[in-house]
C-alpha cells in the first residue's frame, strides 16, 4: 500500500497537511479519520488555508451550508462520513492539481474554473462524486504526463 509522504520543506504548505492536521496522512489513517468522521476543524483548516468562507468551501466541496452549520454545532463537532469524504475527495484532488502545475495559485484557479474537457463545468463541479472524481484524476495524469486527447 502506497503511503502519501509531504516533502519536509512543503509541508506548511501543503493543503493535505493543514486540513489533517495532527492525524496520519497515510491512506489507512484518513480512511478511518473519514470513516469516523472528521472533526469539524479539519474543515476550518481546509478553508482557512484555501483563503475561503466556510460557505463557500461548504459550496464548493458539494455540502450543504445548513448540514454544515449543524454539524459545526453538534456535541462532537464532526462531520458526517459523507462530508467527510466530500471534504477529502475535494482536499486531494485539488492537492494532487497543485502537485501536476507546481504552483498553488494557478492549481486552485485551474481546479474552479471552466474546462472544455468537462464541457464547460469546473474540476471542482466535476468532482463532487467519486465517478466525476475519478475524471477529475484522470485528466490531471494526461496533462503531468503531456497525454492531449
Amino acid at each position: 500500500m502506497r503511503s502519501y509522504v509531504i516533502p519536509k520543506q512543503q509541508i506548511a504548505k501543503s493543503l493535505l497537511a493543514t486540513t489533517f492536521a495532527g492525524m496520519a496522512i497515510t491512506p489507512f489513517a484518513i480512511a478511518k479519520s473519514v470513516d469516523e468522521g472528521l472533526p469539524y476543524a479539519a474543515f476550518q483548516r481546509a478553508a482557512n488555508h484555501l483563503n475561503q468562507s466556510e460557505r463557500a468551501l461548504a459550496n464548493l466541496t458539494g455540502i450543504a451550508p445548513s448540514t454544515l452549520s449543524h454539524q459545526k454545532n453538534s456535541k462532537n463537532a464532526r462531520l458526517s462520513i459523507e462530508n467527510s469524504e466530500k471534504l477529502y475527495r475535494y482536499v486531494n484532488l485539488l492537492q494532487r492539481s497543485i502537485e501536476v502545475f507546481n504552483d498553488e495559485d494557478y492549481a486552485k484557479k485551474w481546479f474552479e474554473s471552466a474546462n472544455d474537457a468537462f464541457e464547460g463545468k469546473s474540476p471542482a463541479e466535476i468532482a463532487r462524486n467519486e465517478v466525476g472524481a475519478e475524471a477529475v484524476r484522470d485528466l490531471l495524469i494526461r496533462i503531468e504526463y503531456g497525454v492531449f486527447s
